[in-house]
């Protein structure tokens, strides 16, 4: 039987500082809870809707991997969920450990510059998850990874990729540029085109924020600044499918 101060506790994980303090997060969703579970994170508990969930399937598999699994009421999941339409079944699960990765072996990296966006911010790295991305770096002023609306626009596939958060962005790509991977800005103050570079076998694709774009620090860094070539007056592209299209081409260039 879970307790009112349980409640609340988990409750808490909705708040950034609160995550950040436990090593926790909240998932809602059949989906996100399957990801989890096929995944090398940790989920300490289920919560499921005591009339509305009734997945045997999924209970199933949580008890297989001996997993705690409470029913709690209709009210209880409205508190913990932060959608307006609760799916019935709220995921406890436990943050990794952030460690120094080893880039040696790593060919392909994604760099995000201040991306504010939660629903970007999951597509980019459901994209990146897509594209067979290596790793990636999320600057410190970047979206808190954890965010549910994160979580949720992602797919579940920050359970599949490797990242590091509140990256001193400019320190790490000059180290990593040092080491013999090539850097990629993409920003609209540039005349080269993909088509105009040479691309490294080992390459970082840095994307900025959804308004200001890349910094300017990271600009006039030395690092090669390339953009997508557009075919009208449009201004620019939502950075979302910016990342999207600029990890297809860097694919399709270094695949021929």
């Amino acid at each position: 039987m879970i307790t009112a101060n349980e409640i609340k506790y988990y409750a808490s994980l909705k708040q950034k500082k609160n995550r950040e303090t436990e090593k926790k997060f909240l998932i809602e969703g059949k989906h996100l809870v399957e990801e989890c579970l096929s995944s090398s994170f940790r989920l300490d508990m289920l919560l499921i809707d005591e009339k509305n969930f009734d997945d045997e399937l999924l209970i199933s598999m949580a008890e297989s991997n001996n997993i705690r699994i409470e029913k709690i009421s209709t009210q209880q999941i409205n508190k913990l969920s932060d959608t307006e339409t609760p799916q019935g079944v709220i995921g406890i699960v436990q943050m990794k450990k952030q460690t120094t990765p080893d880039f040696s072996n790593m060919k392909l990296i994604v760099a995000l510059d201040s991306i504010t966006d939660p629903g970007n911010l999951g597509t980019i790295l459901r994209t990146a998850y897509w594209y067979g991305v290596d790793f990636v770096l999320l600057g410190e002023k970047s979206v808190d990874i954890y965010n549910s609306k994160v979580i949720r626009s992602s797919q579940g596939a920050i359970f599949h990729l490797n990242y590091m958060g509140s990256v001193k962005l400019l320190n790490e790509l000059k180290k990593l540029n040092l080491s013999g991977i090539q850097v990629y800005i993409l920003t609209t103050h540039t005349n080269k085109f993909f088509n105009d570079i040479k691309f490294n076998q080992k390459a970082i694709f840095v994307f900025g924020n959804e308004s200001g774009g890349v910094s300017e620090d990271l600009l006039k860094a030395g690092f090669e600044n390339i953009k997508i070539e557009g075919y009208s007056n449009c201004e620019s592209l939502n950075i979302g499918v910016s990342a999207g299209v600029a990890l297809d081409r860097y694919r399709n260039i270094m695949n021929k």
